[in-house]
């Protein structure tokens, strides 16, 4: 039903979770390895900033859904 009523929103959404996914399985085994060994490096600070990115693309596409949802089907007064 997206496809016909929001196909840009869907590809957003679909591009969101793709890149969250893509980044977790890819970095899954360094982020661990840095929070074992405490690293100071720098890289913990670069894996936090990329997890903050693709978090923020997520919530970013969760709001537009929200949105739509709201504008396409009202169901009375919105919470405050």
């Amino acid at each position: 039903m997206m496809h016909i009523y929001c196909p840009n929103l869907l590809g957003e959404f679909d591009q969101a979770v793709d890149a969250r996914v893509a980044w977790v399985n890819s970095h899954h085994a360094e982020l661990r390895e840095v929070i074992k060994r405490r690293s100071a490096d720098g890289r913990l600070v670069r894996l936090r900033h990329e997890m903050t990115t693709t978090g923020e693309q997520l919530e970013a596409v969760r709001a537009a859904l929200s949105a739509l949802i709201q504008e396409r089907y009202p169901m009375g007064a919105t919470p405050d």
